[in-house]
């Protein structure tokens, strides 16, 4: 599955594929959210203000696959109105910041 991370702040995911077939499904699983929230505050670090996480499941256990960029990612059956406002501000944070105002 993949989430979106505002800040170290679940903003939406998806599962993205089980076995070979593409399944459009929203993750609203309260263990994934506990499970993330968890360790992105164990972790304490974002590669930028707003990115992905790729999380597999094996045997009844989270895995952390990877942090992405998320202007690489695929959206799957996330909601898109969530990553586009995420988008905004961390673009207005960055601009801010690059130019000091």
């Amino acid at each position: 599955m993949e989430v979106f991370v505002y800040k170290n702040k679940i903003i939406t995911g998806s599962l993205y594929l089980v076995g070979e077939e593409r399944i459009d499904e929203r993750v609203n699983s309260i263990y994934l959210e506990n499970y993330l929230s968890e360790v992105l505050n164990q972790v304490n670090w974002y590669p930028e203000l707003l990115y992905t996480v790729d999380i597999c499941e094996s045997e009844g256990e989270l895995y952390i696959l990877e942090f992405g960029s998320f202007s690489c990612a695929g959206e799957y059956d996330c909601d898109l109105s969530l990553i586009v406002e995420a988008g905004a501000k961390a673009a207005w944070e960055d601009y801010h910041y690059a130019y000091d105002i």
